[in-house]
């Protein structure tokens, strides 16, 4: 039903406004669709996703974000593609192996780390003598993938819950690990959890790291595909393009280029939403998005809440930032889908990214080779890589964005001598990029980030003190724990089961 009033649209027979199709907002809409719920979702942008989607430049498709999947459709993003009958509509390339270099001064040093090919040892052992002139051990740098299935061969969910407290970085040290898994582990844990090893939670590091290694046991030995991690055929925006498919088959609604400026809240109970050209629409119920941030501050206000819950809001720590660069080269420089390039000077390139300034060589480099899993993204004959890397991890101010394109690429020069004479082109971007493109208002890679005290059991909460509001996104949801892009499906599609439960 609906009526016209002053010009205002008022829509009043929607169960469910979801306010943003990032993956939290589309787990929950399409469990929602999935039980016969009427569900409205508004996106301000023209196409689904947030952070995992894409652009189209000179004939390439570029991810705003960089990304591999951990368990691609082995895990939360599986279930829901499942549960909305879209199988077919995503696909993933899976990686075999996850090679890594060591970075020290004008030299690098590998690869070495995962190859599930290598016989007995599913790990690449490094063969470069000249390791030991860093004072390393060769032996530091073999077995990778077994000594990392060590850390969760005798640990359960529950043990891990009471690690949450213990920071990741002094429980690693705490381990008789090679030098070679804990450069690893540590940016991986950057890389996947987005935080800073000294603030980021041991516990919630083992509870995905076991989800992981399960996803990827039945990865290769039930599917024999490769590794859980993987990468959506068709880029990161094929993934919200398939779920938003299966929602609109179950009578979903999506309004794009639709932006939210407020909420409505009446006697304590948001009733409905206004968009930035007047319209009303209202529903039984509101799901947001886009952030504890953004969604109590900017679309409630402060008025409609106690002090010490806008206290709250205030306090909760974002992820780290990154700097990404999308570099589109006229040739074809390396085979392997994804590689990690690291420090050797850890502790010291920590230290520099804290304090706002540029270590000589980053923590690390991430770098997937996106048209090498899907040749159908870049041009015949040509190759587009993704690297990226910290930037101003928590800082108000950003590093000197130039300056740090230009180390990341010079470092990128020790495993690919040359190949800058091979570039098109070079996108860069920035947080200040997605504070404009979604409103987020830290410019981090998550609005919540799954630091000591935000995890566990002090988790941020679904639940708001304004009666039928509620929040989804990754690091939102008491006891979940994920990486990313799963995270929030999972956080989305548990919150919609339990509002189905409690109606």
């Amino acid at each position: 039903m609906s009526i016209l009033m002053d010009r205002v649209y008022i829509m009043i027979n929607y169960d469910y406004i979801i306010i943003g199709s990032g993956l939290g907002g589309l787990g929950a809409a399409g469990v929602l669709v999935k039980a016969g719920k009427r569900v409205l979702i508004f996106e301000k942008n023209a196409i689904p996703g947030g952070r995992c989607s894409s652009y189209k430049k000179k004939g390439f498709t570029i991810d705003y974000g960089t990304h591999i999947i951990t368990r691609s459709e082995f895990g939360p993003i599986g279930d829901i593609i499942q549960l909305l009958d879209v199988e077919d509509q995503l696909k993933f390339f899976h990686l075999t192996r996850m090679p890594s270099y060591l970075l020290h001064k004008e030299e690098s040093y590998g690869p070495f780390g995962i190859d599930i090919d290598q016989k007995n040892t599913l790990s690449i052992p490094i063969q470069d003598k000249n390791i030991t002139k860093l004072g390393l051990k060769k032996e530091d740098f073999q077995n990778i993938f077994a000594n990392m299935s060590k850390l969760v061969q005798n640990i359960s969910i529950t043990k891990t819950e009471e690690l949450n407290e213990v920071p990741f970085q002094e429980y690693i040290e705490s381990l008789q690990l090679g030098q070679g898994v804990k450069q690893i582990l540590y940016f991986l844990y950057m890389a996947g959890l987005c935080v800073m090893p000294h603030e980021g939670s041991a516990g919630e590091f083992l509870r995905t790291l076991l989800y992981v290694m399960g996803s990827s046991i039945k990865s290769v030995w039930v599917e024999h595909d490769g590794l859980s991690f993987g990468y959506p055929i068709g880029s990161c925006i094929a993934i919200p393009k398939a779920i938003a498919h299966g929602i609109e088959n179950y009578n979903g609604k999506i309004l794009y280029n639709k932006m939210v400026e407020e909420i409505i809240i009446e006697d304590n109970l948001a009733v409905g939403v206004k968009t930035k050209n007047g319209e009303i629409f209202k529903a039984n119920r509101i799901i947001s998005d886009i952030g504890p941030k953004e969604t109590i501050l900017q679309l409630c206000g402060k008025e409609f809440f106690e002090m010490k819950y806008i206290n709250q809001i205030h306090s909760i720590k974002p992820s780290i930032r990154s700097l990404v660069l999308k570099i589109a080269l006229n040739k074809k420089i390396t085979r392997e889908p994804f590689q990690f390039l690291l420090t050797t000077e850890m502790e010291k390139a920590f230290e520099s990214a804290l304090n706002n300034e540029i270590p000589d060589i980053p923590i690390g480099i991430f770098i997937p080779a996106t048209s090498v899993m899907d040749p159908s993204l870049a041009p015949k004959g040509k190759q587009l890589l993704l690297p990226g890397t910290v930037y101003a991890p928590y800082k108000d101010t950003g590093m000197n964005e130039k300056k740090l394109k230009e180390k990341v690429l010079s470092c990128m020069e020790l495993v690919f001598p040359h190949f800058q004479n091979y570039i098109e082109w070079v996108d860069v971007f920035t947080p200040e990029i997605a504070m404009k493109l979604w409103n987020n208002v830290d410019g981090a890679i998550n609005r919540v980030g799954q630091t000591i005290n935000q995890v566990g059991d002090n988790g941020i909460d679904f639940y708001t003190p304004i009666e039928n509001l509620f929040l989804v996104g990754c690091g939102i949801g008491k006891g979940l724990s994920g990486i990313g892009t799963e995270f929030a499906v999972e956080s989305g599609m548990t919150l919609a089961n339990n509002l189905l439960i409690k109606k």
